[in-house]
């Protein structure tokens, strides 16, 4: 089965299911060049890649998405 590109809901679970799996780097791939290129301002793909990054010992982006995650949900 093929994911249609604009199918945002499918490529947020299919970054989970990498996170789950442990491969970390197709999930942030995932986020960050389908899901938040669809939606760039979904703060459940931040908050994932946050912890994405921080599993994979980056905690400097880790914290990036973080905050990006943290401005957005005050502004709303």
């Amino acid at each position: 089965t093929k994911i249609k590109e604009d199918d945002i809901f499918a490529w947020f679970y299919l970054g989970v299911c990498n996170t789950q799996k442990k491969d970390y780097q197709k999930a942030v791939d995932i986020y960050e060049n389908k899901v938040l290129m669809l939606d760039p301002e979904n703060i459940d793909a931040m908050t994932n890649l946050a912890y994405v990054y921080r599993e994979m010992g980056n905690n400097k982006k880790a914290l990036e998405w973080l905050t990006k995650a943290e401005k957005l949900q005050k502004e709303q």
